[in-house]
């Protein structure tokens, strides 16, 4: 057996405009049938697992290569493209006598390639010295993975992928949550680009990818060669050194007759002969890097042990690391919206303190983000109106430079302490219009930031009188019962689009409304008889639970509602009303 290959498909079958997507043939079927034939085992496997779903457009007319009819119409291939395993699966067996990692494009990657478990599955190679391998859109896989130095896989090495100017050429560019030659340069990748619909592939180290579905060959030849040297020769049918010439005649022939690629070809450009001699250039300097780095100069015991270091340390570290993601916090300059932005900060985020004045305090919050090596920008919000809503988080964007991906709702008001037929109009509307309207609001502002991220976390927070009730703070109780049928709307809406809403319930913290209330010790007493843990809750109680929310360890959670309230909930009612309950 020469080498071990896992190629690992998508699952997503919808883009953004509602159109069928799925995993393009041709870009599976090539690689596989070349590395068969060179005597590789070669495994599937798709993000969700069960069949892997096919673009239809790829099993049409000329895009349905010999290569990829060949693979689609044979019955024993289709059982295993038709029962793969889920990423979870394959992690959770042995993985560490693969050799590399493949992944095909088709526009479904876009979606579910920047997944935790893709992101686990690429770390988890990376960090073992494999060869991590993509083509077309395949590399938006690899847009979420990070070295052990933390860093971007991506940031200063070669790299290919499907091109603006072919995505523009096929109607899509507002169909996917990002453009990959965009996400590429922005993550510090030396992006090379060759003409339309040709082939080109770039090694560096032990990088591999492809811009087009006519460069799956291209990525898979170079797969051999870092994988198993010695079958360079037969793979090229060519003598020593001949092997970059065979594929730059080869890229030539593309422009004289049709090739079987994935898309129609309006920008073909047929007065560009130096650019397929730049292509072998290009081919040769990335294998020169890769000649240089090798794989790590890690033995088979190293590579097995750095296998496994990567899953425990995902499994601690990496499933509460924020680095990377920018954080929208209304109400964040003080309370419990500024102990949760500096909580997220502490895990990597970047923070955007939203609140309608506290501007002092506000930068405050800012400052100590930014002296945790974060960055940090203070917006004025006013969550109480849509509009200015919308342009605050838009005003954050031209700050940060990235839209958020996380929103922690926690601008709120009490109210006023007084008996439930006593509560104006004036009075019900203005909690309601912060409380609840607010925090749409500012969900409602993030939304399209988070589909274009491709991922999204928002957490409301709500009150235990919000299931409780409260006979003194009618409108409070009513505004923070509201969002939980809000949030449970919104995680049923937006679940197709990655986007996890969940609701955090605190109960009786130290804030500077409960610090007036605690003044006087019956309330206090009362309070603490309420409590089981024994103790009033204090700002920093809410970061944990807001962390989780926040994190990739909820990417499995939404529409849920977590407690924190020292168990206050888990009391049964009592019929006594406290009897100081209307004295501050």
């Amino acid at each position: 057996m020469s080498g071990k290959v896992l190629i690992c498909a998508t699952s997503a079958t919808k883009l953004l405009d509602g159109r069928e997507t799925g995993c393009w043939v041709e870009e599976v079927a090539t690689p596989y049938l070349l590395w068969r034939e060179k005597g590789f085992q070669v495994d599937l496997c798709s993000v969700k697992g069960g069949a892997i779903p096919w673009d239809a457009g790829s099993c049409q007319g000329d895009f349905f290569t010999a290569e990829a009819q060949s693979f689609y119409n044979d019955a024993k291939l289709a059982e295993e493209w038709k029962n793969t395993k889920s990423i979870e699966q394959v992690l959770g067996g042995d993985i560490e006598h693969y050799d590399a990692l493949f992944i095909p494009g088709g526009h479904g990657i876009c979606f579910d390639g920047t997944s935790n478990e893709m992101k686990l599955l690429v770390e988890t190679f990376w960090a073992a010295g494999k060869v991590v391998s993509a083509v077309c859109h395949g590399p938006a896989a690899l847009t979420t993975a990070v070295g052990p130095d933390n860093q971007s896989i991506i940031k200063g090495r070669q790299v290919a992928g499907f091109s603006n100017h072919e995505e523009e050429a096929v109607g899509k560019t507002k169909a996917v949550p990002f453009l990959l030659e965009d996400k590429l340069k922005e993550l510090g990748g030396d992006y090379v680009v060759g003409p339309d619909w040709q082939p080109l592939a770039v090694a560096s180290g032990k990088l591999i990818t492809g811009q087009n579905p006519a460069s799956s060959k291209c990525v898979a030849e170079l797969v051999i060669e870092a994988v198993a040297p010695g079958l360079k020769e037969p793979v090229h049918g060519k003598g020593p050194g001949e092997g970059f010439h065979h594929r730059e005649k080869r890229g030539e022939e593309a422009h004289h007759h049709d090739h079987h690629d994935e898309h129609p070809r309006p920008g073909v450009r047929h007065d560009a002969p130096d650019e397929s001699k730049q292509r072998s250039s290009w081919h040769q300097r990335g294998l020169t890097t890769r000649a240089q780095t090798g794989s790590g100069g890690l033995t088979e015991e190293g590579r097995r042990a750095a296998t496994r270091d990567a899953a425990d340390k995902f499994c601690a570290d990496k499933l509460f690391d924020l680095s990377g993601s920018t954080a929208f916090v209304t109400g964040g300059a003080q309370g419990i919206g500024a102990a949760i932005a500096l909580g997220l900060a502490r895990h990597g985020a970047n923070i955007v303190i939203a609140d309608i004045a506290n501007e002092d305090k506000a930068a405050e919050v800012v400052t100590a983000v930014e002296a945790l090596g974060r960055r940090a920008a203070f917006v004025q919000c006013d969550v109480r109106r849509r509009s200015l809503t919308d342009a605050a988080v838009l005003e954050s964007v031209k700050k940060m430079g990235v839209g958020p991906d996380i929103l922690v709702a926690s601008a709120g008001v009490i109210g006023r302490l007084e008996r439930a037929e006593q509560v104006s109009h004036d009075g019900w509307t203005e909690v309601f219009s912060v409380n609840v309207e607010g925090s749409y609001n500012a969900a409602h502002a993030c939304y399209p930031h988070m589909v274009k991220a491709g991922r999204g976390k928002v957490v409301f927070i709500s009150s235990i009188a919000g299931i409780r009730g409260a006979g003194t703070q009618v409108a409070y109780a009513a505004s923070k019962g509201a969002l939980l049928p809000l949030s449970r709307s919104l995680a049923s809406a937006w679940g197709k689009d990655n986007i996890q809403v969940n609701t955090l319930l605190p109960g009786a913290i130290n804030t500077p409304f409960l610090n007036t209330m605690l003044a006087n010790p019956r309330k206090l007493e009362y309070i603490l008889g309420r409590i089981p843990l024994g103790r009033i809750g204090v700002a920093q109680d809410m970061v944990g639970p807001a962390l989780f929310l926040a994190s990739h360890a909820s990417d499995y959670v939404t529409g849920a509602e977590i407690l924190v309230d020292g168990g206050g909930a888990a009391l049964p009612m009592l019929a006594a009303q406290d009897p100081d309950a209307y004295k501050a």
